[in-house]
């Protein structure tokens, strides 16, 4: 779907896995840390797949990162540990 000339992937969460959004006009618009971890989730169960060497992870909060991904099934920690370290 694109909004405006924004193209804009929708996907359904589990209902424990909706938080780290902010609502602007109108839209759910996720926190930088809760978007990646949501596609890491998403890649683990098939849904998507993204070239994660391809992703600017400077200006991520590893604190905020890794306490979100406690909340995740444990892959989704386990690749989120592995993404930033780089192992």
């Amino acid at each position: 779907m694109t909004l405006g000339v924004t193209a804009v992937e929708f996907h359904q969460l589990r209902h424990d896995l909706f938080f780290g959004y902010t609502l602007e006009h109108g839209v759910y618009v996720a926190e930088a840390e809760k978007a990646l971890l949501d596609e890491l989730y998403l890649i683990g169960r098939g849904k998507t797949r993204l070239p994660l060497d391809d992703l600017r992870l400077t200006d991520l909060s590893l604190e905020k990162l890794l306490t979100h991904a406690v909340r995740f099934p444990p892959y989704v920690e386990q690749a989120t540990q592995k993404l930033m370290t780089g192992a």
